[in-house]
């Protein structure tokens, strides 16, 4: 990515993810939406169904919020400036108020070692950049493995697994992307 999109494109593909998930969402809810995909669907799929807020959608909206952002900053800290992933990840999920509390729309199901916000959401970055996404029935689960091979157990081993549905993940999407995106935009202002 470093290669060809400039910093200021990774913020526009970041914003467009998110507002994206914010309009497929909104148009699934309202009436009026609603008319407009079914005429969508009539007009230009040859009336085949599906539902605009899905499993797809909810991917790209995650994959638009976690993983360009880190793109971002390696951009935005290129100029001769290094920092370990660890730094850059609290420049990512350091915006959230103190309040913002993952477990709101996470079930933890394993952690190897207890995690802050800060190490959870790295996590969860982690397995949608990787693809360790399952999807089983409405529940989303989200793993993520060390990086160092277990020999004896001939495994990456697991790291932490979180899961969560549809619509929690829908609130994590609009709550996260709204500190998100404020957070990215003064940044850019300031640039």
């Amino acid at each position: 990515m470093e290669t060809y999109l400039p910093q200021d494109r990774v913020l526009e593909l970041i914003r467009l993810c998110w507002y994206n998930g914010l309009i497929l969402n909104q148009l699934q809810k309202d009436p009026e939406g609603t008319k407009f995909l079914e005429r969508f669907r009539v007009e230009s799929l040859n009336g085949i169904g599906f539902d605009s807020w899905n499993q797809g959608s909810i991917m790209m909206s995650l994959y638009g919020l976690f993983v360009l952002p880190k793109e971002y900053w390696r951009l935005k800290l290129r100029n001769g400036q290094k920092m370990l992933d660890e730094e850059i990840d609290k420049l990512i999920f350091g915006f959230l108020p103190a309040n913002f509390r993952i477990d709101k729309y996470f079930k933890i199901v394993h952690e190897s070692s207890v995690g802050d916000n800060v190490q959870r959401l790295r996590h969860l970055r982690n397995s949608i950049a990787h693809g360790n996404i399952s999807l089983d029935g409405n529940l989303f689960v989200f793993s993520s493995y060390s990086q160092i091979w277990d020999a004896a157990q001939n495994m990456y081993p697991l790291r932490q697994k979180m899961t969560s549905d549809m619509i929690r993940l829908t609130s994590f999407i609009q709550d996260f992307g709204q500190y998100f995106i404020n957070t990215l935009e003064n940044s850019a202002s300031e640039s």
